[in-house]
């Protein structure tokens, strides 16, 4: 256990890594560092100060010789370039180094993070190679002001290892780090503050099983240099329980596991490290890319005190993530199967149980100023969306409406053009929108539920220059079992008759029938007269 400062700032720099993260760090690959002992933060990758030396796109052991000497002063090098302060007390041995009492030290608006390690150790081996051992645990002091002028915080962060294997190999410019691990275990260290506030107790523990990793960094020059990464990891687990001070009240415990993992990654070394020292977006030159699949997950979480309660419960069977961020673009993947999510607390009228066969979300925006327009797009998928029957009840108490699942589906491009980089200060000061819609295409649109749909699909331009976005183009739409669905409607008592009819009839004047029973298409055209007719009925 440990004890510390306000429940609120602990919590939030305790947990400043998000799920993401945990899932992501342990195989070293979705968070992937410069290939140097990094500036210690809570991330798993900078827990490893001599795994995240990430390595080189190709390398033989038998052709390359790796020196401790040299290797000794790439991560000083490294570090240097990244603004973090890197010493040890160095022992030249008959087959390498020992490095004791390893620190690293960094500095970031106020914020101190320390990385300590009794000895590291690196071993030249015959075949060329260098065996790194670090010794246990590797602790990481994070110090901040809790509040601007306030007491000075400081968390410990403790990682210890089991079997761990770490091996160096190829040149400067061509380097290779992997490891091999039984288990990496993270857990918190003392909590304090420089003005003895009243403490929290904090118990965590993050435990990641079987890890395999290789880091390939290519490059001699550290400015520029590049990384790749893959890594599996068995599973992870991790448990989270926070109580405040004797004087205040409330919990919260939080729990994750994840099955097996893979992981691959690459992108810009030094921009990454350097990433949170910028002040004005991203760093010049940034460029990151990684994704993470899993076979399983599950997430709980509850809060509660003297006057309220809530839970949480996640799981499914199976995902996947990807991200890619540079100075020019986002782009955000997340897929999972098999949902199901259970939700419940003191100011929700029932307790509220859904599920999915399936999600999926994607999105790609364009993030830099351009002369051209930029590629952008959207895809969202519910297949099969469940609710419970006490939620259904709340909706319907007569059970007219069948209980059946629901399809949300949207895939739409577009094409942005920004007069203004997102991540840069002038974005943020404009009162004016910092970009301007030129096309939008809808090439898939679905919402099904039970017997009814609705699907559709559009292609439309937009002249540059307008302050509200005029349409050029057309949207093909058709309605299946929409009859259907409104006397279901009007027999639950959602609507009343008047409504129902008033929507046949409104249905009846801008559609036609279809060639299926209960079936209504439109076409919606937007002319460049600013006209909009459905089905030639004038509608503007």
């Amino acid at each position: 256990m440990a004890r510390g400062a306000t429940l609120p700032r602990v919590v939030s720099a305790k947990l400043r890594v998000s799920s993401l993260d945990l899932i992501a760090c342990p195989d070293g690959t979705s968070r992937p560092r410069q290939p140097q002992f990094p500036e210690p933060v809570i991330h798993m990758s900078r827990l490893l100060p001599a795994v995240s030396s990430l390595a080189a796109l190709a390398w033989s052991p038998a052709l390359a010789q790796v020196s401790a000497v040299d290797l000794w002063a790439e991560w000083q090098a490294t570090s240097a370039a990244i603004g973090q302060e890197m010493t040890a007390q160095v022992t030249q041995t008959a087959d390498g180094l020992t490095l004791e009492n390893f620190t690293t030290r960094s500095e970031v608006e106020g914020s101190t993070t320390l990385g300590q390690l009794e000895r590291v150790t690196m071993t030249e081996l015959a075949d060329g190679t260098v065996s790194v051992e670090i010794s246990d645990p590797y602790v990481t002091s994070i110090t901040f002001p809790e509040e601007e002028g306030g007491a000075m915080m400081t968390i410990e962060i403790l990682m210890s290892h089991e079997g761990l294997d770490i091996s160096v190999a190829g040149t400067p410019e061509a380097r290779s780090y992997t490891y091999l691990a039984d288990v990496i275990t993270i857990s918190e260290g003392t909590i304090s503050n420089d003005q003895g506030d009243p403490p929290p107790t904090i118990d965590m523990e993050i435990v990641a099983r079987d890890l395999a990793a290789t880091y390939l960094v290519s490059g001699a020059d550290v400015s520029d240099q590049r990384f790749e990464s893959t890594g599996t990891t068995g599973s992870v687990a991790a448990r989270f329980d926070v109580q405040p001070p004797p004087d205040e009240d409330g919990r919260m415990k939080a729990s994750f596991a994840l099955g097996e993992m893979t992981s691959d990654a690459s992108g810009s070394i030094v921009a990454l490290a350097t990433m949170q020292q910028s002040t004005t977006g991203l760093p010049e030159g940034f460029e990151i890319t990684g994704t993470t699949s899993y076979d399983w997950s599950r997430f709980e979480f509850s809060f509660e005190d003297s006057s309220d309660a809530f839970n949480l419960f996640y799981a499914n069977e199976g995902g996947d993530f990807g991200v890619a961020l540079s100075n020019a673009e986002l782009r955000y993947d997340i897929a999972a199967e098999g949902i199901v999510t259970r939700v419940a607390g003191s100011e929700i009228p029932v307790p509220v149980e859904a599920s999915a066969a399936s999600s999926e979300l994607s999105l790609t925006v364009p993030l830099a100023a351009s002369a051209t327009p930029s590629d952008a797009a959207i895809r969202l998928s519910y297949r099969n969306l469940a609710v419970s029957e006490e939620v259904w009840a709340l909706m319907d108490p007569s059970g007219s409406v069948p209980r059946n699942p629901l399809t949300v589906i949207l895939d739409a491009t577009a094409q942005l053009q920004l007069m203004v980089d997102l991540l840069g200060a002038d974005a943020m000061e404009m009162e004016t929108p910092p970009g301007e819609l030129r096309a939008l295409t809808v090439s898939e649109l679905e919402l099904s539920f039970g017997d009814t749909s609705l699907t559709g699909s559009s292609d439309m331009t937009f002249a540059p220059g307008q302050v509200v976005p005029q349409p050029v183009g057309q949207a093909d739409l058709s309605l299946v079992g929409g009859n259907a669905l409104l006397d279901q409607l009007q027999g639950a008592g959602v609507i009343g008759p008047e409504e129902a009819g008033m929507a046949r009839g409104v249905a009846g004047m801008f559609s036609r029938p279809g060639a299926m029973p209960d079936t209504l298409e439109t076409t919606i055209v937007f002319g460049p007269d600013g006209t909009i007719t459905a089905n030639g009925v004038p509608l503007q």
